[in-house]
């Protein structure tokens, strides 16, 4: 998949994650569900207040971080589901509530540490593509967290065109003679991410199949929508404050007078992942 590819994809899933919340309309209980969405919108003066932002342009500024992190919280709760998962776009560069990263494509999905995934697909020619087991997750009401395990794609068993094939579950399938990856219990969703350096670089592919799903149809009850809606509430606002928290810590280490180097491995980065930071002031 090529980035102009993916950039459609992108905009097909926010479109379909934006659908999502009209149905709620259609229930009985639409208004009581659409209520934490409404009160995140209403608290966002009371938040920039206690963030430091008084003057009206950085409440603006703010305001504009808030709706691009909602944004991002309804593509990972309602663009993919947990019983039939399908990778989406995570903090793409049309989103960057933290800092544009034009040489990284990053996707998301959720997953339950008792299931049983199949990935399959080939690799590119990228410099990097990596898939990072990780706790927390929009449809939780968390940011994506801790990196619990990490699988690197280029380092795969692959045939000679470059495709690869594996089971990825909490213990091997007893009838499965293929490849195998385990699935650690505190795993709640999946981060991949494909980084270039040259244009002349292609992206690879990866599909991930639920081969456990339950045969319970899959259109998601009132009940599960509304909580579904509860917890992109709550992960905007914890991802808000971390966001602001996040940048206030540099601006302390001195990032606003100097290139800072910030270790990104306790945030869900790669086993050995670090960036030069430097703040300025617009």
């Amino acid at each position: 998949m090529n980035r102009r590819d993916a950039l459609r994809l992108s905009g097909t899933t926010m479109a379909a994650a934006a659908l999502s919340l009209p149905r709620l309309a259609a229930t009985a209980s639409a208004t009581s569900a659409l209520q934490p969405l409404i009160d995140y919108l209403a608290s966002t003066d009371a938040l920039a207040a206690q963030l430091g932002f008084s003057d009206p342009q950085g409440r603006a500024g703010f305001e504009r971080l808030a709706l691009l992190i909602l944004s991002g919280a309804q593509i990972g709760a309602f663009g993919t589901r947990i019983e039939s998962p399908d990778w989406v776009p995570y903090i793409p560069y049309f989103l960057p509530y933290l800092a544009p990263n034009p040489d990284t494509v990053y996707r998301f999905v959720p997953i339950d540490p008792h299931g049983t995934y199949r990935l399959s697909g080939h690799n590119g020619t990228e410099s990097v593509a990596a898939i990072t087991l990780r706790d927390g997750g929009a449809h939780l009401g968390k940011p994506a967290g801790n990196r619990v395990a990490e699988i690197d794609l280029l380092t795969l068993k692959m045939d000679a065109n470059r495709n690869f094939d594996f089971i990825l579950s909490n213990k091997r399938p007893p009838e499965h003679k293929g490849e195998w990856i385990a699935l650690p219990e505190a795993t709640n969703c999946l981060m991949s991410r494909h980084v270039v350096k040259s244009e002349k670089q292609t992206d690879g592919v990866c599909i991930i199949e639920r081969l456990d799903r339950s045969s319970k149809p899959l259109a998601p009850t009132p009940e599960q929508m509304a909580d579904q809606v509860a917890q992109v509430a709550r992960n905007a606002t914890t991802l808000c404050k971390f966001s602001i928290d996040y940048f206030n810590g540099l601006r302390k280490r001195g990032a606003d007078k100097a290139l800072i180097l910030d270790d990104q491995t306790a945030y869900g980065g790669l086993l050995a992942q670090s960036y030069y930071f430097h703040l300025y002031d617009l």
